[in-house]
C-alpha cells in the first residue's frame, strides 16, 4: 500500500519536509510576489512535488520558526517570505534538483496566469430548454470589448467552452473579430491564432 506521505507524489518530486520546507522559501523568493496558502500548496501537490499533508505540515512549520510572515486578512491570508526565509533560500536552494525548481517555477507562473484570466474574463451557464446557454464576456473598462452566447447541449461541453475560453481569451477575440471586420492585417494573423485556440487541452 501507498504510503499515505508519499501520495501523489511523482518521480523526482520530493519525499524529506525539510526539502519541501526549502522548496516553498525557494518558490516565494523567484515568484516575488506574496502568495496565498491554497495557491502554494496547489503548485506543490497539482505538479506532483510534494504531498498535500506534507506540504501543508511544512508551509505551517515555516511560519511558526519565522522564515514566512502573513499578511491580509483570515479569509485571505498572503505568505511572503521574510529575512530569515531568504537566508536559507540563498544558502541551501542548491540542495534541491534543478528540474523540481524549475518544475516549481513554472507551475506557479501557469496558475498566476490562469487565475489572473479567471479574475478578468467571465463565462457564465444558463440551463435552458433544451440543454444550456454560455456566455463568454471579456470586458473592456466600463463597458465589454466583447460578449459571446452560445447554446450547448450539455453542462459538460458548457465546461470544455469555459476551459478552451479561458484559456487564450485574447485570441478568440482577435479570430472573430478577423473574420467578421474582413480586415487584412488581422485576416494574416489568423494561423498563429488558430493554432493557439486548437491545442489540445493537455497542451495547455
Amino acid at each position: 500500500m501507498e504510503d499515505t506521505f508519499s501520495e501523489g507524489v511523482e518521480p523526482g518530486g520530493l519525499r524529506n519536509r525539510s526539502d519541501i520546507r526549502l522548496l516553498i522559501c525557494y518558490l516565494l523568493q523567484q515568484v516575488g510576489e506574496q502568495m496565498e496558502p491554497d495557491m502554494i500548496l496547489s503548485v506543490m501537490t497539482g505538479s506532483g512535488l510534494a504531498n498535500y499533508f506534507e506540504a501543508a505540515a511544512a508551509l505551517e512549520e515555516l511560519q511558526k520558526t519565522g522564515s514566512l510572515s502573513v499578511s491580509g486578512t483570515a479569509e485571505r491570508p498572503l505568505y511572503a517570505l521574510t529575512e530569515q526565509g531568504r537566508m536559507v533560500v540563498e544558502s541551501l536552494s542548491r540542495d534541491l534538483p534543478a528540474s523540481v525548481r524549475q518544475k516549481s517555477v513554472q507551475t506557479a507562473v501557469a496558475l498566476r496566469t490562469r487565475m489572473k484570466r479567471e479574475a478578468e474574463n467571465e463565462v457564465s451557464f444558463t440551463p435552458i430548454e433544451k440543454g444550456y446557454l454560455v456566455r463568454c464576456r471579456i470586458p473592456d473598462g466600463a463597458g465589454d470589448l466583447m460578449t459571446l452566447e452560445l447554446r450547448v447541449p450539455d453542462r459538460a461541453q458548457a465546461e470544455q467552452v469555459r476551459r478552451r475560453f479561458m484559456r487564450a481569451p485574447g485570441s478568440f477575440y482577435l479570430v472573430l473579430s478577423a473574420l467578421l471586420t474582413g480586415d487584412p492585417v488581422q485576416l494574416s494573423g489568423l494561423p498563429d491564432e488558430l493554432a493557439r485556440l486548437t491545442k489540445p487541452d493537455a497542451e495547455t
